[in-house]
């Protein structure tokens, strides 16, 4: 009997350990349970912004010309630009007369004599300080403006003595037209070549004139333009007198006159003379 007590006793304890004490004490086990850990996702690295190129500049030019561009106001909104890199595309363009030179935010295109307008094409790429980069371009059209000065060629070229001077230049119209077609790339070689055609058509009115020639001034005239050639063509002044006489005296008219000139001036003495400065040349109207 004390052993089914016994018994009856353990199985009791077994199934519910409060009823016999638990382990030896009735408090409740108050510890919590361990946190569960979460892995929260690490915050993303921030991604640079690329800059921004700009130029400012003028959308038209002309030749033997200076223009600026500008590329301050590039920008780069989260940090700063580190360089300007330009380039020049001259687009069918063969010649050198147009450079670009630039020096970090500025550039400046150099523009000589050209034979006709040209569209060129500046280039900007920009980097900034983490290396990102961005571009732009700007077109250009330079104008040739030699041609656009000259008069109209006249109708009848070969009419009369002096022919049609429109402009008052003391430049016959067609002889102009004829310089500009020598040399079309070089405004002192126009000047000169204007200069020299312009005393030389007095000297066609003197050789027609009934009056006696001015020694002084002839010999003067012919003395600063025989200077002038030779300081623009040293050795090749004769051939680039004859080529001028050519494009002046292509009628009997004119040739008479000339040779009249001429005949007046023969045995007497030809001073040699500099020309003044500022001579030699003669601007286009």
């Amino acid at each position: 009997m004390e052993k089914m007590k016994l018994a009856a006793l353990v199985t009791g304890c077994l199934i519910g350990l409060s009823a016999c004490g638990g382990d030896g004490d009735n408090e409740t086990n108050t510890t919590p349970p361990p946190s569960k850990v979460v892995n929260q996702p690490l915050p993303s690295p921030e991604v640079n912004q690329p800059p921004a190129a700009s130029i400012a500049a003028d959308a038209n030019a002309q030749e033997r010309s200076l223009i600026q561009f500008d590329g301050s106001g590039s920008s780069d909104s989260d940090g700063s630009i580190s360089s300007y890199d330009w380039s020049l595309d001259l687009g069918d363009y063969k010649g050198n007369a147009i450079t670009l030179a630039s020096s970090g935010a500025s550039a400046e295109l150099n523009i000589g004599d050209i034979a006709e307008d040209v569209e060129v094409t500046i280039k900007l790429e920009v980097t900034d300080d983490d290396g990102a980069t961005d571009s732009t371009q700007s077109s250009l059209l330079i104008n040739e403006i030699d041609f656009m000065k000259l008069p109209p060629l006249p109708a009848s070229p070969q009419e009369g003595l002096l022919g049609t001077d429109s402009d008052g230049d003391g430049v016959r119209d067609d002889v102009e037209h004829k310089i500009l077609e020598r040399y079309p790339l070089s405004i002192v070689d126009q000047e000169v070549y204007r200069k020299v055609a312009s005393t030389m058509n007095s000297f066609l009115v003197a050789g027609l004139s009934s009056d006696d020639i001015d020694d002084v001034e002839a010999s003067q005239s012919s003395s600063y333009i025989a200077d002038c050639l030779f300081q623009q063509y040293g050795e090749d002044a004769i051939k680039e007198l004859t080529l001028i006489e050519v494009m002046m005296i292509d009628t009997d008219e004119r040739l008479s006159a000339y040779l009249a000139y001429s005949n007046s001036r023969s045995g007497k003495v030809q001073e040699s003379l500099d020309a003044p400065e500022g001579f030699c040349r003669l601007p286009q109207n």
